[in-house]
């Protein structure tokens, strides 16, 4: 789909658009003593040229993104109506057994000693909406991409991916993150904790707050979620 967007970008809206100013300029008052068939034999070749240029942008498009490897994994799931029982039920446990494969082989990374592979494995754990990550995630959650301000303006993450993965797992984050506030004194773990329990939450975080603090029996414990809860009303 993308890839027909670019191309349909290239060939029809920038020859369309020259198309249409060459036009106006030789049918223009300034362009009268032209008569329509010599206008005519001036805009087609122009419009060829710009039509083979459009094609060459499309080209390299398609190129680019003929880059990015697939799977057989997509094709073989439009196929789930014309499979037999016993094949559709081999390929759900394909599938499911292809994610726990995905949820390992990123929790591991999560610890890799490229900062890198750390980055890209947290934002791979909330876009896959992997819940089970949840914890390990708010382990890593002043995770910081040190490349941020490097990247393309648009980018699949910003500062902190951990803590925007634990955002995109939603509910499923919130006991994670309200034990790092229980058990953290670091600054700036509390602040993205109470990030994510605000982005989640939404004007219910103070209540789900509210009933951990309550709940707490340990003094320490229950002294940084007060903590918490003073800052998060402190919040703008």
């Amino acid at each position: 789909m993308m890839r027909h967007h670019v191309a349909s970008r290239c060939r029809i809206g920038p020859l369309g658009k020259w198309r249409s100013v060459l036009s106006a300029t030789l049918t223009s008052p300034a362009a009268q003593p032209l008569n329509r068939s010599t206008a005519q034999l001036l805009l087609f070749p122009l419009a060829a040229l710009l039509l083979l240029t459009a094609i060459g942008l499309a080209q390299a498009g398609e190129d680019e993104f003929d880059e990015i490897p697939l799977t057989p994994l997509p094709g073989r799931l439009a196929g789930l109506d014309r499979m037999k029982p016993e094949e559709r039920t081999l390929l759900l446990h394909e599938v499911a057994w292809e994610r726990q494969r995905v949820f390992t082989a990123l929790i591991r990374r999560l610890d890799s000693s490229s900062a890198e592979a750390r980055v890209h494995a947290a934002f791979l754990l909330g876009h896959w909406h992997l819940e089970q990550a949840a914890p390990h995630l708010a382990r890593k959650l002043t995770l910081r991409d040190d490349k941020a301000a490097e990247r393309p303006p648009v980018w699949f993450w910003g500062e902190y991916p951990a803590q925007e993965a634990l955002v995109r797992l939603g509910s499923a984050a919130i006991p994670s993150v309200i034990e790092v506030l229980a058990t953290s004194d670091d600054a700036t773990s509390r602040r993205l904790a109470l990030l994510v329990v605000r982005s989640v939450d939404g004007t219910l975080a103070q209540a789900r707050l509210s009933q951990a603090r309550d709940d707490e029996g340990d003094r320490d414990r229950r002294r940084r979620l007060e903590r918490a809860l003073a800052e998060l009303s402190a919040a703008p």
